[in-house]
């Protein structure tokens, strides 16, 4: 099999499950080589005596010779360069357990992002505590109500649809 269906394979996946980054023209995440991705920084000089921008290879700290799975976040970074709208930055290099580079397969970048997934989502529930999802879960219901009740045959829905002045005293009781 030849490596780079199965790139396209799985940027196309990322594509049509996370879609694309609001404003941009830019996927949300991408699967890339390594060194290809080529960016202007703030370095400087081996002697130490001046700074200056210089392309350089992003990932050669993570990635010299392996693919790197990139989200694309909206924050700048002041010493990338043709950042104002947002940037790529890594969230997985593909290597083995013996720290050698891998191809990159669809089947295990889907239970990268699944877990990534599953775990923002246990961790915004998690980090809320009970007290903080008793009172969202009552706030919600309460909404639900005064909602559902101006939206029914109401007195109230009556008068305010006419613009009339209205009390709501005992409202509790009747919804």
């Amino acid at each position: 099999m030849s490596l780079r269906p199965e790139i396209r394979r799985i940027n196309k996946w990322l594509l049509d499950t996370f879609g694309w980054v609001p404003d941009t023209n830019q996927p949300k995440f991408r699967v890339v080589w390594g060194p290809s991705i080529i960016v202007t920084r703030m370095t400087y000089y081996p002697d130490g005596s001046e700074k200056g921008y210089r392309d350089r290879p992003k990932y050669q700290y993570i990635a010299p010779n392996a693919w790197v799975l990139e989200s694309y976040f909206t924050a700048l970074d002041p010493n990338t360069l043709n950042t104002d709208k947002g940037c790529y930055e890594p969230l997985h290099a593909f290597y083995d357990s013996s720290n050698q580079p891998v191809d990159p397969i669809l089947d295990k970048v889907q239970e990268f992002m699944n877990a990534l997934y599953e775990g923002i989502e246990r961790a915004k529930y998690e980090n809320k505590s009970d007290v903080d999802r008793a009172n969202e879960e009552a706030y919600t219901k309460d909404w639900k109500r005064i909602y559902d009740y101006l939206n029914s045959d109401s007195f109230l829905h009556h008068n305010l649809h006419q613009k009339q002045a209205t009390s709501v005293n005992g409202l509790r009781d009747e919804v």
